[in-house]
């Protein structure tokens, strides 16, 4: 007999509580403290989806829509995790996604459900830690092995104070020009295995600040203090005093921050770098939002005429997917670590970088780096898939001056 919507786990009706009765309640099931929210638009599967959950000691609350888990998921929510389906009327499962990405909630693990899977939501689960990708056929068996180990995760970080943040807070406004001025420049090349010669190079800000002494803790540092503007520009000066030492057959690969397409400096034709616009890739991260961008076509298009190009970073490490082609449209796709990482031993793997590979050196003809090799086995996968330009620490680790690779 088919179970109506109206039923819940253990014989109690659903609909008596609301969810928010059921976050305030905030019971423990089974000596498990875990409250799961659910997101499916079907209502026999949420109810399928807490029984399996409440089997497993969690707390559930169910809703029907990305916008009703979007309000319930705001400051201080006390989720330790959500199951989400991707295929969802209006907003689907990669949506939530990136909204609660894009609002600063990159620690709370996400899990994704579905019958038909994408190439998009299959990135970001193998991308991302805190992201698992489930189809439904084995949902029972292998989500609650996932909640378990990622609540864990995440409940073990929020239990010990965040030294990091102890750290950053230590720092005033009117010493972060301390740390601008303690701040140099390290180089990691990028090369070409087929001729086995260096393409390019990646600047890598560092610090020797004795508290804001590593690159995360300099951006966290600039943007609780309202200063991420002048760390661009710094670390854009300091790249232009290098280029004069650099091979002049060599492209130069930037990392720039969201916010900096909206810093004006940027579009000079007399800024430091203009002068080497025809040799500076610009790299924009796809872990932050280009939401903040105003008019990103037109700053992209002024960019271009300068000379610059446009690569999109760390894809398969944020939240925007694919997505950030469609806005970007770059010469290059540099492919994160995390799909590079083990590849020989990950078919999985080995089956997205291979699409990803196909689909960049069709009609686009978008150059990709794959970053973080480390070990033969991964470059030798990689360049039997299809790849040539390689970044990682078989080649040679980040250095002051720009210096030579190991094949």
């Amino acid at each position: 007999m088919k179970r109506v919507p109206s039923e819940g786990y253990g014989g109690s009706p659903l609909g008596r509580r609301s969810p928010t009765d059921e976050l305030a309640e905030g019971r423990a099931v089974n000596g498990r403290s875990g409250r799961i929210l659910v997101v499916d638009d079907d209502p026999i599967v949420r109810v399928m989806l807490e029984e399996i959950l409440a089997e497993g000691g969690f707390v559930v609350t169910a809703v029907s829509g990305a916008q009703e888990a979007l309000e319930l998921l705001g400051n201080g929510h006390g989720f330790a995790a959500v199951v989400t389906d991707l295929a969802m009327p209006e907003k689907t499962g990669m949506d939530l996604l990136r909204d609660l990405r894009s609002r600063r909630q990159y620690e709370l693990p996400v899990v994704i459900l579905t019958g038909s899977p994408t190439l998009e939501s299959a990135i970001a689960a193998v991308g991302d830690a805190r992201v698992r990708y489930i189809t439904k056929d084995e949902a029972h068996s292998a989500l609650l092995a996932a909640l378990q180990d990622m609540v864990d995760d995440h409940s073990a970080v929020h239990r010990r104070p965040s030294e990091r943040r102890q750290r950053t807070a230590a720092v005033a406004g009117d010493e972060f020009d301390e740390v601008l001025g303690q701040l140099w420049m390290a180089f990691q090349p990028i090369v070409s295995w087929r001729r086995r010669a260096v393409f390019g190079y990646e600047a890598l800000v560092r610090s020797k600040h004795p508290v804001v002494s590593n690159p995360v803790l300099l951006f966290e540092t600039a943007e609780r203090l309202d200063r991420l503007q002048d760390l661009g520009r710094r670390i854009r000066a300091l790249i232009a005093e290098c280029m004069s030492e650099a091979p002049p057959e060599a492209r130069v690969f930037v990392n720039l921050h969201s916010t900096d397409l909206n810093d004006e400096e940027l579009y000079t034709r007399d800024g430091g770098l203009a002068r080497h616009a025809d040799r500076i890739v610009f790299e924009i991260t796809e872990r932050a939002s280009l939401q903040c961008v105003h008019n990103l076509p037109v700053r992209l298009r002024s960019l271009r005429a300068a000379g610059y190009s446009i690569a999109v970073d760390d894809l398969g490490a944020g939240y925007a997917g694919l997505a950030s082609f469609g806005q970007l449209d770059p010469e290059v796709v540099k492919l994160d670590m995390s799909l590079v990482r083990n590849i020989e031993r990950q078919p999985r793997l080995q089956r997205v970088v291979r699409s990803m590979l196909s689909a960049c050196a069709g009609d686009s003809e978008i150059l990709v780096v794959c970053e973080g090799v480390e070990t033969i086995e991964e470059r030798d996968v990689l360049v039997e898939l299809g790849a040539d330009l390689l970044q990682g620490y078989l080649f040679a680790r980040p250095a002051p001056g720009f210096t030579e690779a190991s094949f």
